[in-house]
């Protein structure tokens, strides 16, 4: 479920800013396009989206998944691999972030995202998983014994 939610999240965070049916632009979604709107700094704007472009084909990949696989449970989908680089994608994407920070300094007190805290959350989930799991197994060998 945690990989489910982070295909998911991720995903979305690359969503145009607005549903094609939204013709009047009244339920934004929180993603990049939409932030990136928010902001007057044309430029900066152009330059994120080239930036982007380099991160195309891992976008494209988790969007795939979680159209596909994720959100319709697609039994017909055989793709079952994401592209590599979604570590340089969350790099950047933090990067990014500090960068927005410094141009909205109203921004400055707001929290980034922590690669490191969240390796080690994930590692700790990981780790707790098959800890429960080897529990389970060996509770199931020690009574057919």
């Amino acid at each position: 479920s945690l990989q489910h939610g982070w295909v998911l999240g991720t995903a979305r965070l690359f969503d145009p800013a607005y549903n094609s049916r939204d013709k009047k632009k009244e339920n934004p979604r929180l993603s990049l396009d939409f932030i990136l709107e928010q902001l007057a700094d044309e430029g900066f704007r152009n330059t994120i989206k080239t930036e982007q472009a380099s991160y195309e084909l891992v976008i494209k990949s988790l969007k795939e998944h979680r159209d596909n696989s994720h959100a319709h449970n697609d039994l017909n989908y055989s793709n079952n691999r994401i592209e590599a680089g979604v570590e340089k994608l969350y790099e950047w994407l933090e990067t990014v972030i500090t960068r927005i920070k410094d141009l909205q300094p109203h921004l400055k007190n707001c929290n980034t995202i922590n690669l490191e805290y969240n390796e080690k959350l994930a590692k700790f989930g990981v780790e707790e998983i098959f800890d429960d799991l080897l529990k389970a197994e060996k509770r199931e060998g020690g009574t057919s014994a």
